[in-house]
Formats: C-alpha cells, structure tokens, sequence
C-alpha cells in the first residue's frame, strides 16, 4: 500500500489486538486480546413491497444523537508492530470494545429509539444467527421492547445464551438459517410484530455509520479506510464520510 494513514476496524470481538503497548485516541480501555463474544435479536414484518430509503448524512448524525447516552466511544489506536508489518501508520478502530462485542449494537440501539409507542408495546422479532440478534435485543432491552429471535437449530449455544441473557425469547427452529428466517416471518405476521431485516433497515444502517464519525474526527487526514463487508451494513459509513473529510479520503 506505500507509506500512508490508514484505519482497519476491529468489528466484532473475533478480531486478534496486537500487543498491550499502542497509542491511544479517545477511549480508555486498553485490553491486550480479545475472546469470541455472544449475539442477540428482536422486530415486526414490512411488506416486501414498501420502498426503502437510503439513510443520509443527516440521518447518521440524528443517529449518534440517539445513541451517544448509550453507547461509549471506541478508541482508536495504533500499534507499531501493525505499523511495521503493513509499511504504513495504521489506526484500528475498537468496535470489539463496544457492550455486545461487536459494531452492529450502535443500530439495534438506533433502531430500537425509532419505534412507536404501540409498537414498543407489542413487540419486535428478527431471525439471527449472532451478532445482529444480539444487537437488537440490547436495544430491546434498553428501551423495554419485548423481543424474539429465531435462530437455526445449529447456531452457536454461547451466541444463543447471550440472547437469553439480554432477555430475549430464542425460539430455535431449522437446520439452516433460510427456515429460521421464513419462521420468523410467519409469526412476525401471525403475531402482528415488527419484523427487523438483518440488512435492508435503513435505521440500522445509520446507526451501524456512527462509527465513521467517531474515526474521522479523531483522525482526520486518513488516506484509506479498511472494512470487511458481509451483510453489507459497514460500508455506507465510509462512503459517506471521506467526500466530506477531504479529497485524500479512499
């Protein structure tokens, strides 16, 4: 890559820390590793036919607003070793410091903020295998939404007790994820509960997005930002951050 700034983010608690000795911007905890971590759920259904919006700029700043009295800032930090191994001054961001382990908690708490009164009331429900449960119920629990998660028959029992543990109802259902999801919902629409995508929730999204804010202030002149994309949820942060930082932004 050539001598430069960069950021990776420490996404989840699966991600390795390199060493106890690295810099730190903002943020006090100073953890030398990292262990494997649970997941949690919860919400009711949309018809597949109603149009999504992207989530704006604007949408990501009301977010960390929300969730900014819940959620404490991550630190970013620096590693020599890191440094040495790349050939270029790399800051990792610690989401893996977040309550839940893990970066998607910032939209289940969002998400969670967004919900009327009635339908706080009845209840959300989602499909999930970890991480994204997990932030949802953390959500659900802060905000006192009863939540369901299903998950597949195999998924992971450390991430399945987690979800209990924030107080979810875990109904495991399938050998795959697919019958979770289909399972989830049909009772979303029998039960009447809102329903919450593992991906296409543009609160989610917003929420998930804060976390460019966070690095971009503490380290404005990065020259590239480094993130994995599974579900997709990651990257819009990113994307809509470095247009606005300057043109050295990739």
């Amino acid at each position: 890559m050539g001598v430069g700034r960069a950021v990776v983010l420490a996404l989840q608690l699966d991600v390795a820390v390199f060493g106890d000795g690295g810099r730190d911007r903002r943020g006090d905890e100073r953890g030398t590793r990292t262990h494997r971590a649970a997941t949690f759920p919860g919400m009711a259904l949309r018809p597949p036919t109603m149009p999504l919006q992207p989530p704006t700029f604007a949408d990501v700043l009301a977010a960390r607003g929300r969730i900014r009295d819940h959620l404490p800032r991550t630190p970013l930090r620096s590693y020599p070793a890191l440094d040495r191994m790349v050939g270029a001054e790399v800051w990792v961001k610690h989401e893996n410091l977040l309550p839940t382990g893990a970066f998607k908690v910032r939209g289940g708490i969002n998400l969670m903020s967004r919900l009327d009164p009635d339908t706080r009331h009845q209840g959300v429900i989602t499909a999930s295998t970890g991480n994204h449960g997990q932030s949802v119920a953390y959500g659900a629990r802060l905000f006192g939404v009863p939540a369901t998660v299903c998950v597949p028959e195999h998924a992971n029992p450390v991430k399945v007790e987690a979800m209990r543990d924030l107080g979810a109802d875990v109904i495991c259902v399938g050998p795959t994820f697919d019958e979770a999801r289909a399972h989830c919902e049909a009772l979303a629409s029998e039960r009447g509960l809102r329903y919450v995508h593992a991906g296409n929730e543009p609160d989610l999204i917003a929420g998930v997005a804060t976390y460019t804010l966070e690095l971009l202030e503490d380290q404005p002149e990065i020259d590239v930002i480094l993130v994995a994309v599974g579900g997709g949820r990651v990257p819009p942060g990113p994307a809509s951050w470095p247009a606005r930082s300057g043109p050295r932004s990739r």
